[in-house]
């Protein structure tokens, strides 16, 4: 039997550990077109504010492919695949034989098409090549940035860029930051205290052009918003993301926004399975949905890689929450954010704000500390009415899922 994995990321290597579990003798092969080990992509700004060394970023060490009796092939990509003959082609040149495959290569940035995007110092927030670029500019005296776009990501790039004393300005297209994941009113308490340590925002906008340098064209200068001018020495393009699948076109893998899948996280062809932030599954809602989390990348690729060995496990529903650290503020909100109507609870250090549908929450927001977020599920999931809920019950409920939410929000790096 021969696997080949696409991707290095963590759906991948839980199906890698799903196989070995069951399967300790057969070929296993992972395509990665990064030349790096597996890493944390959302640890990145450890590393740039200089809080961890750029090896604290790394999930696995060369020896554990090693140990796993894996065939890497990292700095290669897939290019196409062929199901007739069950060949994936390579940039490389070279055409891997499987028996099953799983399509596991995570998600791009949207790049949005704005006249020069392609200078030089434009870049995105995701990998570890992006870091280091960042660093780089950071070192040869970028002291100013804009962010196109004011979601998670966003605002992850400008903890660790106001950290190196960079100064930051947002560019959003909504009326207000975090747009799909708080409503306006809880989005306005963290632009307010961003904007107190100096961080500015440009709302409801677009950035129309990117400028280059007076002494050199090629090189970002600034950013024009509706009739004004932005000064800066780098931008970074946090516009969302989508399934990075170039590779499927005219092999009729069945996708809308991303890979169809079944429960066994199996495509529309037979052997070919697919999983994590390239797939879109049924979520907790029972809709179809792309939802790119750890916690849901390793679950589906937990499930990929046991059904690749011939199990019929069925995958358990995509989980939805969203968490962001902004410059020592915390917001958190799982479920939906809008609703009939809502309630507002205050204390013990955190806002918390409910979205009710006939008097039972469909959704929590909070700002605040960080702890027991599992009780945020747990009302959530059970449909709580707002008549049983207080502060003082928030505060004591069993936090079932806190370490879980804890480690897959932060993605810290597991030891090897």
């Amino acid at each position: 039997m021969r696997y080949v994995i696409l991707g290095n990321g963590y759906a991948a290597l839980a199906a890698l550990k799903s196989i070995r579990s069951v399967d300790s003798s057969s070929s296993i092969v992972i395509v990665s077109a990064e030349k790096e080990l597996s890493y944390a992509p959302r640890a990145i700004h450890n590393y740039i504010t200089g809080e961890k060394p750029r090896a604290f970023l790394y999930l696995k060490t060369a020896d554990f492919y090693h140990d796993q009796r894996v065939e890497t092939h990292f700095g290669d990509k897939a290019i196409s695949i062929d199901p007739r003959n069950r060949k994936v082609n390579l940039e490389s040149g070279k055409a891997l034989e499987y028996d099953h495959l799983l399509i596991a290569t995570g998600s791009n940035v949207s790049i949005p098409p704005i006249p020069g995007i392609r200078k030089k110092n434009v870049t995105t927030f995701k990998t570890i090549a992006d870091a280091d670029e960042i660093l780089s500019m950071i070192a040869m005296g970028a002291k100013r940035a804009v962010i196109i776009g004011a979601g998670p990501i966003g605002l992850m790039a400008c903890n660790a860029l106001v950290t190196r004393s960079v100064e930051v300005t947002f560019v959003e297209v909504a009326k207000s930051i975090l747009p799909r994941m708080l409503d306006p009113e809880m989005a306005g308490i963290i632009q307010r205290h961003l904007e107190k340590k100096g961080v500015r925002f440009f709302l409801a906008a677009q950035v129309e052009q990117i400028l280059g340098r007076d002494e050199d064209d090629s090189i970002v200068g600034g950013v024009v918003v509706g009739n004004r001018r932005i000064d800066a020495d780098m931008i970074v393009v946090a516009t969302g993301v989508g399934p990075n699948i170039p590779f499927m076109e005219g092999i009729g893998i069945e996708k809308d926004r991303g890979i169809l899948v079944s429960e066994k996280m199996e495509t529309s062809i037979p052997g070919i399975y697919a999983a994590g932030d390239v797939v879109e599954y049924f979520d907790i809602f029972g809709r179809r949905n792309v939802v790119p989390l750890v916690v849901n990348a390793t679950r589906q690729g937990e499930t990929a890689g046991l059904n690749m060995t011939g199990f019929d496990g069925k995958c358990m529903p995509s989980m939805i929450f969203n968490a962001v650290e902004a410059l020592g503020i915390t917001a958190f909100s799982v479920g939906s954010i809008e609703g009939e109507e809502s309630s507002v609870l205050e204390g013990n250090g955190r806002i918390i704000k409910l979205s009710l549908e006939k008097s039972k929450v469909v959704g929590v927001q909070t700002i605040g500390k960080f702890d027991g977020i599992g009780t945020f599920f747990d009302i959530f999931n059970k449909g709580f009415a707002l008549s049983e809920l207080s502060l003082d019950i928030i505060a004591t409920r069993g936090f079932s899922y806190a370490d879980i939410i804890q480690k897959a929000i932060l993605e810290i790096p597991t030891s090897n």
